[in-house]
């Protein structure tokens, strides 16, 4: 499922973007500009993800709860924008990636249960 795929994608590259943009020192060595570099886009690449799956999400008429659980990364990765160098995206983050996930499987449960109880209703 593609929505599902997306939401992963959305989840893990918010991951890998938070942890990329921690950092406790602010110093200017090459290495850890780059390193801050590639975590913002990586973490841009998650916001991004994650708002067309919220917006996916609610075009396949998920209920509200999927659908602000799957844009929950999204406020991790705007949190950075406006604060980038605090911990506060981070913590947003601890919240935000088992919201998602939280989303991600009550999506797939409920469509899967909506479908069994089509197939059934067709059949009897």
């Amino acid at each position: 499922m593609l929505w599902a795929a997306t939401v992963s994608a959305a989840v893990a590259l918010t991951a890998i973007g938070l942890e990329r943009t921690l950092f406790f020192v602010s110093s200017p060595e090459p290495l850890l500009v780059e390193r801050l570099r590639v975590g913002t886009l990586v973490l841009q690449a998650g916001t991004a993800a994650s708002v067309i799956s919220a917006l996916w999400s609610h075009r396949r008429r998920h209920p509200i709860w999927v659908t602000a659980g799957v844009s929950a990364p999204a406020v991790a990765g705007g949190l950075f924008f406006l604060m980038p160098l605090t911990l506060i995206p981070q913590a947003a983050g601890l919240l935000a990636l088992p919201a998602a996930l939280t989303g991600l499987l009550g999506g797939l449960i409920g469509r899967r249960r909506a479908g069994t109880a089509r197939s059934g209703a067709r059949t009897g």
